[in-house]
């Protein structure tokens, strides 16, 4: 039986000077994605005090790998140009993990204010420690 790509892990770097001005870049974000997100974390980074940290969760919810990996690139073309993309990767049992990087200057980001991204969608749980 297929494993489910339940949902896509999104990580960003935004520039702003408060973090009301970040929630309102991520809900552009989701607005351009097309996704409905949900905020796990948006703390200020430590590089600089105007430079926030999220990690972000989007519900996806597809079974078939080549229709998910279509599906992920369709979305992260409406986000940001110019990603390095990691993947596929298939590992025994029908396990799965394709992702991609964006950043600045390479990438040109959609959404003013991401300066940086990273998104990975995986059919088995990611090991938290």
């Amino acid at each position: 039986m297929a494993k489910v790509f339940d949902h896509i892990d999104w990580n960003l770097q935004i520039r702003a000077k408060e973090k009301r001005e970040a929630e309102a870049i991520l809900k552009n974000f989701g607005t351009a994605a097309g996704a409905t997100i949900r905020i796990i974390s948006l703390e200020i980074g430590w590089k600089s005090d105007s430079l926030f940290e999220a990690k972000l969760i989007a519900p996806f919810n597809v079974e078939e790998p080549s229709q998910a990996i279509f599906r992920l690139l369709l979305m992260m073309r409406e986000v940001a140009t110019g990603w390095q993309i990691k993947g596929p990767i298939d590992y025994e049992g029908g396990l799965w993990l394709f992702g991609g990087l964006a950043a600045v200057p390479q990438a040109r980001f959609l959404v003013a204010g991401i300066e940086w991204a990273n998104v990975e969608m995986r059919n088995f749980p990611m090991v938290r420690k």
